[in-house]
Parts: C-alpha cells; structure tokens; sequence
C-alpha cells in the first residue's frame, strides 16, 4: 500500500522595492482544498523553506522562484510572480565653478540637493551616476551650462537635474595698457598712439594671438600743452582692463623756413617762412584761412653792400619809411658782403613764435670776415616790445599779444669787421 503525494498549487505573490533597499517578504498561496488536491487543513504552516528569485540589484523585473519551499506530502505547482525593482529618485545639482579667460577648466562638480546614493544592497559612487562632467562648449567669456555624462548606474536612478544650469563662468582676464607718452610739434598731425602690456603670467596679461580692437583717444586740442591720452575705443570683451594714462605734448613749433630763386638777374634767394599749422588755427578761431605772401616793396635791389647800394625807387616805400634806411656809407671801400631780398614770415596762430634767420641770408666772400647781426623796423624804431632777437643764434622771436596784428617789417644789419655792410627785410605778418 501506497500513499502519494497530493497535488497543490502555490502562487506566488508579485512584489516591488526601489533600488538598493532590502528585499520584501517572498509571499504565496496555497491552492484550497478539493478532491484529491489543495492544501489539507492544518498542513498550510508545514511547509518548510521559502520562495526564492532571480539573482540581481539593478532596476529590472526578476521572477519570483519556488526557492526552498517544500512539504514532502504535496506535489507542488508553483504559479511564478515577479520582483521588480524600481528607480531610486536623486536629485542633482552642478556646482558652480569659474575661471579666468586663458587659464585651464577647473574641475566640475555635482552635489546632491536630495535623495541618496545606493549603500544596502550596494555601494554606489556619485560618478557612478554622472560618469564625466563636461560642460557646453565656448572659450570667452560668459556663462556655460555643465552637463551630466553617463555613469554605469545611471539607469538605477531617477535623476532631477537643471541642465540649463549656467553653472560655469569664464571671467574676464586682468590686463594692465600703459599707453606710451607722445609728442608733436604744433600743427603737426598726432602720432600714431602705442601702448604696453603687462607681462604674462598665471590668470593675467595678454595671452598670444589675441588682439585689442579699437584705439586709445586723446582729449581735444590742438593748442601747444599737455593732452591726455586715454583707453579711447581699445577693448576686448574677454581682458579687463586696467588702464595707465600718459600724455601727448604739443610743442611750440618752429617756423619752418622754405628757399626758392626768384626771377630777377641777382643771384640770391627770397626766403619765405610759413607756420605750417595757420589752417588749422583759423578754422578754429574764426580767422580767414588765405596766406598772406605778398612781399613788401621796398626790397627793389636782393644784393646790396656798403659801397655799391642800389638806387632806391623812393614810390616803392610803405609809409614811415625813407631812404635813410638804405644810406650807404661812403667812406668805405665795396665790400663782398650781401643779402639775400626778403624774408617773409606769416604768425597766424597769435602765439610764441620763432623763426630762424636762414642760413645764406647773409654772404661775405671774405672767409675771415665775422659777421654782426643788430635788428630794427624800416622805420628805423625799435623792434615791438614783444618780439626780440638773438644775434648769437640769429633768432628772431616773439609772443603777439591780442592786438597785434598786422605785418612788421624787421630790418636785419649785417656788418663785419673790415667795414662791409648788408641789409635785409624780414615781413612778419601776424594774425
């Protein structure tokens, strides 16, 4: 006689956890009792071991096993189930990081603002979320977004992350521009302005092949003085500038002097002397911009010496002039020494002027003769308080106060030693 055992089907209870929590209780039940089948009362807490499941932590769906569940006495038909286990939820922050333009990308960072890695059923790294940091690319300056890459565990993970985060800047990069000091003379045209940087070095200075666009600026004026030179339109938007001023002077200009032969049968030359620079005053003053080159008319003879004067055309005097300014003295012997006709100077600008007497204005064939230089007006009255003269340099010079102006006609003797004697006009028209 036999017994055999009795037929029964368990069912297994489906169950769920979130990633990296302990797993639930494995539960079942057992199939009623019928004929021949089912579980018999009293047998229902006989059963000795439990269900088991599929090997696994990350988030997936594991079949539910009948493990070591077992009664001897039944022939148990197991109704399979499943565990799932379901995404953990984490939230995600990028942490703010910068850097200076030029400099190399400190490292990025992640932190958790809520949620918790993985540590029961196992032990999970941050990096094994995220994977690599990288962040949006771009190399001036503004603001990027940093991105999360792809860790191996990431898909155990619900992850809450901004990523339009702007989280990484790039600063501008401190630069000191020393503009370099400038000088002109008046009525010359500005130079070129030039500037310096500081020396390169960790998180400042300029970095090779960049370049500043726009240039430095001077304030206005075009009158003899000290302007400043200041950063003007010069920038780049990735370098902070930190900006040294210097200075561009404007010196007092000389006249400069120019010779041309002119159509006569002497062999001398008319100097003209012009200050470059008259345009640009009467435009700002209001004055007529015309030169006024018309020579004056008592300069008949270029070439006169003590003994051997010209004939003065006495129609040809301005007014307050006579022919005593051309007396020739007659108790001397001809002489080699000569002048040149006219020198002609124009002083629109009503500020210090120089002019000096051209070299040649006075000729003596006698290599051992000095030459002696004495000013006067053709009028034969002294030169205007505010003008004078230096006969060691043979310079002429003057500040024109506000009322005057008009043209000076300043008579220039020449004498040497062995009595010769030449005389010369020079025509400075003021204003």
């Amino acid at each position: 006689f036999s017994i055999t055992q009795r037929p029964i089907i368990i069912s297994a209870d489906d169950k769920s956890k979130t990633y990296s929590i302990t797993d639930p209780k494995l539960t079942w039940v057992a199939e009623s009792k019928s004929s021949g089948r089912g579980v018999i009362y009293g047998d229902g807490d006989s059963f000795s071991g439990t269900l088991g499941r599929a090997a696994g932590e990350n988030v997936g769906t594991y079949a539910i096993t009948q493990g070591s569940l077992n009664n001897n006495n039944y022939l148990i038909s197991l109704t399979a189930a499943d565990l799932t286990i379901t995404a953990r939820p984490i939230t995600l922050h990028a942490t703010s990081k910068s850097k200076i333009y030029g400099e190399p990308d400190p490292n990025l960072g992640i932190s958790i603002t809520s949620g918790t890695l993985g540590s029961v059923t196992v032990s999970d790294e941050l990096s094994d979320i995220t994977g690599t940091l990288s962040r949006q690319t771009g190399n001036n300056v503004g603001s990027y977004d940093i991105s999360l890459g792809s860790g191996t565990k990431a898909g155990n993970y619900t992850v809450t992350f901004a990523t339009d985060n702007n989280a990484f800047a790039i600063t501008q990069r401190p630069i000191i521009i020393s503009a370099d000091a400038k000088s002109k003379s008046y009525g010359e045209s500005d130079p070129t302005l030039t500037w310096q940087s500081n020396s390169l070095g960790t998180g400042r200075g300029l970095i090779p092949g960049d370049s500043f666009s726009g240039k430095l600026e001077r304030t206005d004026g075009e009158n003899t003085g000290t302007y400043v030179i200041n950063q003007g339109t010069l920038g780049n938007s990735n370098y902070k500038i930190s900006f040294n001023d210097a200075n561009l002077t404007i010196n007092k200009s000389m006249l400069p002097l120019s010779t041309t032969v002119p159509a006569t049968n002497y062999s001398v030359s008319k100097i003209t002397a012009m200050q470059q620079q008259a345009s640009h005053d009467a435009v700002n003053t209001g004055r007529s911009k015309e030169f006024f080159m018309t020579p004056i008319a008592i300069t008949t003879a270029p070439a006169i010496t003590t003994r051997d004067l010209p004939v003065i055309d006495k129609s040809k005097l301005s007014p307050g002039e006579s022919s005593q300014t051309r007396k020739p003295d007659q108790t001397s012997a001809a002489h080699d020494l000569s002048a040149v006709s006219t020198i002609e100077a124009h002083e629109p600008a009503m500020e210090f002027f120089i002019l000096p007497i051209p070299q040649g204005t006075f000729k003596d064939n006698n290599p051992e003769a000095v030459i002696s230089i004495k000013v006067g007006l053709v009028n034969g009255s002294s030169i205007p308080s505010w003008m004078s003269f230096d006969p060691k340099q043979k310079i002429l010079s003057g500040t024109p106060p506000p009322d005057a102006k008009g043209e000076y006609k300043v008579e220039l003797i020449a004498k040497d030693q062995f009595g010769g004697e030449a005389r010369t006009v020079v025509l400075v028209k003021v204003g």
